[in-house]
């Protein structure tokens, strides 16, 4: 008998749509909307996207910072344990749930960054579609990453 798979958001067809769509829809809301107007009321020529404020180095470096600082506190936060689905080769993995925690610490961290003026959370506001494009830029390289590495040998456990 042949087993049927399973996929969820429409399979890889549906993964790649939502890779490529996500990231223009975030970019272009950002784009069509200014401080006076969101998409309604402003001219079409108001709809415009600077494409040299799409891309900067300081934002990549940010993401990169906080997703490092997220690993850390998956890393180093307790919290209770839970085994995952069954593997193919009959084993599970174990997983620390401690999101809740690490929310927490991430906004104390942040308030207290912000308080001792080490963090400028207006500058992060302005620089929002940077940002945006460097965190989409990293989870697509991050994907396609983990992506080709399934295809490695089936003793490897990549989770």
């Amino acid at each position: 008998a042949q087993t049927e798979t399973e996929f969820e958001f429409g399979g890889p067809l549906g993964a790649l749509a939502t890779m490529i769509s996500l990231p223009l829809v975030v970019v272009g809301l950002a784009a069509a909307c200014g401080g006076t107007y969101c998409l309604g009321p402003s001219p079409l020529g108001a709809f415009r996207i600077d494409v040299d404020a799409l891309v900067s180095l300081d934002a990549l470096v940010v993401v990169c910072g906080w997703l490092a600082f997220q690993a850390l506190l998956q890393i180093a936060l307790p919290g209770p344990r839970a085994q995952g689905v069954v593997l193919p080769d009959g084993s599970r993995l174990t997983y620390v749930l401690n999101g809740h925690a690490a929310f927490w610490v991430s906004v104390a961290a942040v308030a207290a960054a912000h308080h001792r003026q080490l963090v400028d959370l207006a500058a992060l506001h302005d620089a929002f579609v940077p940002l945006a494009v460097a965190a989409c830029g990293v989870s697509a390289a991050l994907s396609a990453a983990l992506y080709a590495a399934s295809f490695r040998a089936s003793d490897l456990i990549l989770a």
